[in-house]
């Protein structure tokens, strides 16, 4: 939607109409029911007062809808003439209308002051974007990085990784270069689709790459057919003449920008058709792609490392799956599946790169637990590491000699050449232009393509020299294991970098060492020298010695002072309670997603933190949202009671659209304690040596039985064919039964999935409101029903229904501008 000064005139003048209507109205209507009220107070307890009460209603100077049918007050008082009434039936009805008199009057102030609040929101400039400080920018390096790389060196690493030791490995790696070909060739005859059109715009506004005013032009095709048909048109036509592709000749002007979490990066700006063109290639070849190297991956890779895979349901099987559910996870397999990856945590929702990260520290502690049963007397070591600014480091030689390796055609080789060679412009630059040597442009799925192949070689050549699945989320890198596993692979990460021209970021790297007796009550020791020394951290999380993780409120402070500087700043009631989602959903997501192996401690820990972030932000307040708003925007709120529902109830329904994140948290903590009521299991895997001695005294007791029944002699059962049922008789020590726990045990297994699994939050109680809830809240229809379950009651007793304002009183143009205006977190 336009935000242009020409729009928001009209909106503004739009408004400024309806809303002194609106005023007049509530001026008309104050006084006329307080006339009301006292006429009917002078007959209190008669029907007269019934006869008074509902005529004011009835003939009030401006309708309003009721709760009530007041033709059943008439119809009432037609038979109470005639008929013999109790006094309380009487009362019955002087109350009912009483307190429709109430409602009324308070849906009318909370309509001026709703309305109030969106015009002082759409004057109010403090949501436009503002350049970023100079002194507040990313490095120069993002931009002027040389190419160094060796490339064959490089291509003689490719030809060991993936070098052959069977025909069917030679047939793998053929089979693959030709599949790359054959799409190379047919991929630029192709027509597009209006539907891919779709698809790669809202891929565009799920990205960063636009500013999200920018952003919000796209949604312009989801709903127009006709927009999305000319627009494959001239795409499809593009791609015909993709040899002669090139940048501006002018250059590509370069941006500053700033997320949430006090990144300052560069992006590329250029027009809407430029963008869906290349997002488009980069889509097709991120899923062509992503297909080829998992199938390499699969086919030899894991077979030239042949390890036991496990049976269904093992922890080896567990382990497999999960890392091949998040292998290479930040590629589409699909071009309808085109998901937004904010780095920093910062885009709401659950992402493809939050859901990964998620599930790696989860992994981390998942193994640390399942070391410590199976192996008490030595510590499980982990590495936690990243590449220091990665995007800006990818070698251009590297990855044409990777897609060339892999088989992509030489006329799309010289396009990924062109599209490397960026043209930028900025005034930090010498003369105010360069022509990008080194790295890739930010938020751009060709570039995400190119980061994650080339740390697949990484991650593959990890994973066959030590058998260590690296848990890999764009490049932060998280993996565990045996100490001398996790030297080694440490070592040949470092082989890689520095043959790659890559440097990890010795700030966010760490290693741990989480022994059996470890308590928690302190950050884990370091690893042993080379691995980093420092702990290790993802977000505001540092892993404790019991391998869980410690919320750092040390980590948060900048953030929680940055948004007491936002919340102070905010102009507006809106532009308050914007901040205040953002800051609190960021911090929220930070915290990881609970799962069950960091159990109930973990949420009393994220509650515990919100709530001190939320008093140190509104110190003044005590931590009050609600006095906060009051304090703050006094003049404005003052003809209204301010309700806690009114502010949690969402914007585009008449309320002020704040966010209690405290009400999953509260669902949370219920589902902890509703599973230890009801289950037996532990949250961890410390009681299971025990039961291996059980399941084996078990086990053997049985197979004993069953060759004394069968009359198998020892002899006949340990010469049995392998597989046979009878050679599953074969009696076992208690160690052989112990060496297998891993790959066999299914009930070790079941643990297993069950620690990493989410924890979903105790669903609220059901309301018989369901179809007026998504009407207001659309598809976070949970969300709604905790609300209701929590702030219902007051909701009721104050507006008699879900209608907290009468909408049709508020200009529809206003409301439509003001929820699809956006908070920038530029300085």
């Amino acid at each position: 939607m336009s935000s242009s000064p020409a729009y928001n005139n009209i909106v503004y003048e739009i408004s400024n109409l309806k809303i002194s209507e609106l005023q007049e109205q509530k001026g008309k209507l104050d006084p006329y029911y307080e006339d009301v009220l006292q006429r009917a107070k002078a007959v209190s307890g008669t029907l007269e007062e019934v006869r008074i009460l509902w005529k004011g209603i009835e003939r009030a100077p401006v309708k309003q809808d009721t709760n009530i049918v007041l033709d059943d007050v008439r119809e009432f008082l037609d038979i109470a003439d005639y008929a013999m009434v109790s006094p309380d039936h009487v009362n019955h009805w002087a109350e009912v209308l009483r307190e429709q008199i109430e409602f009324l009057k308070r849906k009318r102030a909370y309509a001026c002051v709703y309305a109030e609040i969106l015009k002082q929101e759409l004057l109010d400039d403090g949501l436009d974007v503002k350049p970023a400080k100079t002194s507040e920018k990313p490095s120069d390096e993002d931009l002027t990085m040389k190419e160094r790389i060796n490339v064959k060196e490089f291509e003689t690493f490719m030809d060991d990784l993936f070098k052959a030791e069977t025909h069917e490995m030679e047939e793998e790696l053929a089979s693959a270069r030709k599949k790359m070909r054959e799409f190379c060739r047919s991929f630029r005859k192709e027509c597009i689709t209006p539907d891919e059109v779709t698809a790669c715009a809202q891929g565009l506004m799920r990205s960063e790459f636009f500013t999200p005013t920018e952003a919000g032009s796209l949604s312009v095709f989801k709903n127009n057919q006709s927009l999305s048909e000319d627009t494959a048109t001239l795409l499809t036509k593009k791609m015909k003449d993709i040899d002669n592709w090139a940048w501006p000749e002018d250059g590509v002007q370069m941006t500053v920008r700033r997320g949430i979490a006090g990144k300052y990066r560069y992006f590329a700006k250029y027009g809407i058709v430029e963008a869906l063109f290349l997002q488009y290639i980069g889509v097709r070849f991120a899923v062509q792609m992503k297909e080829i190297l998992v199938s390499l991956y699969k086919n030899i890779i894991v077979k030239k490392v042949n390890e036991e895979q496990g049976g269904h349901r093992s922890v080896q099987f567990q382990r497999r799956s999960g890392h091949d559910s998040n292998f290479l996870s930040m590629l589409p397999n699909n071009v309808m599946e085109q998901g937004g990856n904010s780095y920093d945590g910062q885009n709401p929702g659950k992402s493809v790169l939050m859901a990964a990260k998620n599930t790696a520290i989860r992994h981390l502690s998942t193994e640390a637990q399942l070391y410590k049963a199976l192996n008490p007397e030595v510590p499980f070591t982990v590495l936690r590491s990243d590449i220091e600014l990665y995007g800006s480091s990818i070698q251009h030689g590297s990855i044409i000699a990777m897609f060339k390796f892999l088989g992509v055609t030489d006329d799309w080789l010289k396009f990924m050449e062109k599209y490397l060679a960026v043209p930028m412009l900025h005034p930090s630059l010498p003369g105010g232009r360069r022509t990008r040597e080194c790295g890739a442009l930010n938020s751009h799925i060709l570039s995400t393509l190119f980061g994650e192949c080339l740390l697949f070689l990484m991650e593959a050549d990890v994973y066959q020299k030590t058998r260590i699945r690296i848990h890999r989320v764009h490049d932060d890198l998280f993996l565990g294991g045996k100490q001398e596993q996790v030297k080694e692979a440490w070592a040949t990460m470092s082989k890689f970098a520095e043959m790659a021209c890559l440097k990890f970021n010795m700030e966010k790297s760490g290693s741990a060492l989480i022994y059996k007796d470890g308590d928690g009550s302190s950050a884990a020791p370091f690893g042993p020298e080379p691995l980093p020394q420092s702990t290790v951290r993802w977000s505001s999380l540092v892993m404790r010695s019991d391998g869980l993780y410690q919320v750092s409120r040390e980590e948060m402070e900048p953030f929680v002072i940055e948004m007491k500087k936002k919340l102070d700043e905010a102009g507006t009631v809106l532009s308050w309670i914007h901040a205040y989602n953002k800051y609190m959903a960021f911090f929220y997501r930070n915290f990881g997603e609970c799962a069950y192996v960091f159990g109930k401690q973990h949420v009393e820990q994220i509650a515990g933190t919100l709530q001190w972030i939320q008093t140190s932000v509104l110190d003044q307040d005590q931590g009050n949202t609600q006095a906060a708003l009051r304090r703050r925007f006094s003049s404005l709120l003052k003809d209204v009671d301010i309700l806690d529902m009114w502010i949690y109830w969402p914007l585009q329904a008449g309320g002020l659209g704040m966010k209690n994140i405290f009400l999953e948290l509260g669902a949370l903590k219920q589902t902890f304690t509703s599973e230890e009521k009801r289950s037996k299991w532990k949250f961890d895997f410390s009681d299971f040596p025990e039961k291996d001695k059980s399941t084996h005294r078990y086990q053997e007791a049985y197979k004993e039985q069953r060759r004394k029944e069968s009359n198998y002699t020892m002899e006949e059962v340990m010469n049995a064919e392998l597989g046979s049922d009878v050679c599953e008789l074969k009696p076992r020590t208690f160690e052989e039964y112990c060496a297998v726990r891993e790959t066999e045990s299914r009930y070790w297994g079941c643990r297993y999935q069950h620690l990493m699994e989410d924890v979903e939050p105790e669903q609220p109680t059901p309301t018989n409101q369901r179809g007026k809830l998504s009407e207001i809240f659309g598809d976070d229809y949970t969300y709604a029903e905790r609300v209701m379950a929590y702030y219902g009651h007051q909701l009721e007793k104050s507006f008699g229904n879900l209608d907290v304002v009468d909408m049709t009183l508020i200009p529809k143009i206003l409301v439509e501008t003001i929820v699809t205006k956006a908070l920038k977190w530029d300085e």
